[in-house]
């Protein structure tokens, strides 16, 4: 998802996700997009093991401030999960 919206600025993408997990080459927190998309791509990788702590830390100073300033007209929310064996 991160791609398709990597150089425009119609679009505030954000993802919270494990840092090094999914995914696996990209997500980290310097990719913040590039040309008119520059600062629109908002990455939070979480060390392994945040609990929920963490996670609603991520949304309370990062995420909802984001939201706040780029004021969308729609949100919406891919849950992307990864099947993880024993």
């Amino acid at each position: 998802t991160q791609e398709a919206f990597y150089n425009k600025d119609c679009v505030l993408f954000v993802s919270v996700h494990q840092d090094g997990s999914y995914p696996v080459d990209q997500g980290k927190a310097s990719e913040i997009g590039s040309g008119k998309g520059m600062g629109f791509n908002l990455n939070i990788p979480l060390p392994p093991g945040s609990g929920e702590g963490a996670y609603l830390a991520a949304f309370d100073k990062v995420v909802e401030p984001a939201i706040d300033i780029f004021k969308p007209d729609l949100i919406l929310v891919s849950c992307g999960m990864t099947k993880h064996n024993s």
